[in-house]
C-alpha cells in the first residue's frame, strides 16, 4: 500500500491599489488559480475554502500607488484544530523578491503584519494547508489597512482599527481613555502611540476594569515598545479589577507604543476585556487636583510637600487610586521624623492595613522599608539621607486578596529633628 501526502494551497497575491476603475471590487466569491480578486484598503473580505479538492487556491491583488505602509490581518475564523499541521501557513514575497516572515494562523486566531510598499510595488501571499487537512473546511478573513496619514478611518469611540504599530491610535498625554477588547479573534490587540521626548519620564497607568484573569497568566496584557519594537516595559499580566503604574524614560525622541492585548495562548484568549489607559508626564507638567492631589500614582508624579506641612488625603476604593506619592526634600546629614496616622479604613486584618514606604526619587534606594499602620493608629519614623535628595513617600494598600475594595484615610507630616 502506498501512502501519499496531500498538499493544498491558498495563494493570495496582494498587489497594492487604491479603489479606482482600474481595480475591480472583490465579489467575495472563491476563485480558481486563473482568477484574482483585488484587495481594497479598508474593505474586509471573508472567504471559505471548501472541502472540494479543486478549491485550494485563492488569489488576490493589490497594487500600491504610493510609498506607504499597509497593515495586513489574516484571521482563521473556523477550521481544524488538530495541531500545527492544521494551521494556515503563510508565505509573503514582494515583487522585488524580498521574503517577509508571517506566522502560521491557527483556528480562532489572527496574525498581523505591517508591510512597507513603494509606489508600484506589489506583494504576494501564499496560504497553505497540509496533508489530510486539504479536504478540511476553512473560513478566513483578510483585511488590508492604510495608515492614518493615508486616510485610515478609526472609530471615534472604540479607536478601531488599531491592531498594529502602523495604525496605532494617537493618545493624548494626560487624558484617560476607556476602551475594550471585544469577544473573538479579530480584536486581540489595541495599540496606542504617543510622541515622547528623550529623557522624559512618563507614567503609564492601566486598569483591567472587567474581564477574565483568575491567575497571573490569564489576564489583560500590557507591553510598551519604542519605534524599533524594542521593549520599554516587558509584557505584564493584569488580573480582573487590577491596576498598575509604570515609569518609562525613552532614550530618544520619537513614537512610543503601548500595546494592550488578550492573553493569547491561554484559555482566556479572545475573551472580553474593558480597560482604562492613561499616560502622564512629570508632575511639573500635570494639573494636580487641589482636593485629591491626583494624579500622584508614581514617583514621577509625587506631590511636593514642605517640612511641617500636614497632609490629609485618602485612597479610594477600586483599582484607580491604590497608591499616593509625595516628595519631601531632605538635606544630607540631617535627620527627619515622618509621622503617619491611619484615620479611617478596614479593621479586619494585618493584610488590610495602610502601608507605607519611602524611596529615593529614582527608586534605587530604600530609605524606609514597607511598614503597616493599623486602623486609627499613629506611628513615627526617622528618615536620614547621606546626600541631598527627594524622599518619595508612598502610601498604599494591598490591591489583591479581596482588598481592592478598601478605603483608607490618612494624615502625615515631615519634620526636621533638632
Amino acid at each position: 500500500m502506498k501512502l501519499y501526502t496531500l498538499f493544498a494551497t491558498v495563494c493570495l497575491t496582494i498587489t497594492g491599489c487604491q479603489p479606482t476603475t482600474d481595480c475591480p471590487t472583490p465579489d467575495n466569491s472563491p476563485t480558481n488559480a486563473d482568477e484574482h480578486q483585488t484587495l481594497v484598503l479598508q474593505e474586509e473580505i471573508t472567504e471559505i475554502m471548501t472541502t472540494d479538492p479543486e478549491d485550494n487556491l485563492h488569489l488576490y491583488q493589490y497594487l500600491s500607488d504610493r510609498d506607504q505602509t499597509v497593515s495586513l490581518r489574516i484571521t482563521l475564523i473556523d477550521g481544524p484544530t488538530a495541531g500545527r499541521n492544521a494551521y494556515l501557513q503563510v508565505a509573503i514575497q514582494t515583487s522585488d523578491g524580498e521574503e517577509i516572515a508571517f506566522p502560521a494562523v491557527n483556528q480562532d486566531n489572527s496574525q498581523l503584519r505591517d508591510i512597507a510598499l513603494s509606489a508600484g510595488e506589489s506583494v504576494s501571499l501564499e496560504l497553505s494547508s497540509f496533508g489530510i487537512f486539504q479536504s478540511e473546511f476553512y473560513r478566513y478573513s483578510i483585511e488590508l489597512l492604510p495608515t492614518l496619514e493615508n486616510a485610515l478611518h478609526q472609530d471615534p469611540v472604540s479607536y478601531e482599527p488599531n491592531n498594529t504599530l502602523s495604525i496605532a491610535h494617537p493618545l493624548k498625554i494626560g487624558q484617560a481613555v476607556t476602551s475594550e477588547l471585544m469577544l473573538g479573534s479579530t480584536d486581540q490587540y489595541d495599540i496606542y502611540s504617543i510622541d515622547a521626548s528623550a529623557g522624559g519620564i512618563y507614567t503609564i497607568s492601566l486598569i483591567n476594569r472587567q474581564g477574565s484573569g483568575s491567575s497571573t497568566s490569564g489576564g489583560l496584557r500590557l507591553d510598551v515598545l519604542d519605534e524599533t519594537g524594542a521593549p520599554l516595559v516587558q509584557q505584564v499580566d493584569f488580573q480582573q479589577y487590577e491596576g498598575e503604574h509604570f515609569m518609562v524614560t525613552p532614550e530618544r525622541d520619537g513614537k512610543m507604543f503601548i500595546r494592550i492585548s488578550s492573553p493569547i495562548g491561554t484559555i482566556f484568549q479572545n475573551n472580553y476585556f474593558q480597560y482604562q489607559l492613561s499616560v502622564w508626564p512629570s508632575v511639573s507638567s500635570v494639573g494636580v487636583d487641589s482636593i485629591t492631589n491626583e494624579p500622584n500614582d508614581s514617583p514621577a508624579l509625587a506631590i511636593p510637600v514642605a517640612l511641617e506641612e500636614t497632609v490629609n488625603s485618602d485612597l479610594q476604593r477600586g483599582p484607580t487610586d491604590f497608591v499616593d506619592c509625595y516628595a519631601a526634600e531632605l538635606t544630607a546629614g540631617k535627620s527627619y521624623t515622618l509621622t503617619v496616622s491611619a484615620l479611617d479604613g478596614p479593621n479586619r486584618s494585618n493584610e488590610a492595613n495602610l502601608r507605607l514606604k519611602v524611596l529615593s526619587r529614582d527608586g534605587n534606594s530604600v530609605l524606609l522599608p514597607e511598614q503597616r499602620i493599623a486602623h486609627q493608629q499613629t506611628q513615627t519614623f526617622t528618615l536620614q539621607s547621606l546626600v541631598d535628595s527627594s524622599a518619595i513617600i508612598q502610601l498604599y494598600y494591598k490591591k489583591t486578596l479581596g482588598h481592592e475594595l478598601n478605603y483608607h484615610q490618612y494624615r502625615f507630616t515631615v519634620s526636621e529633628m533638632p
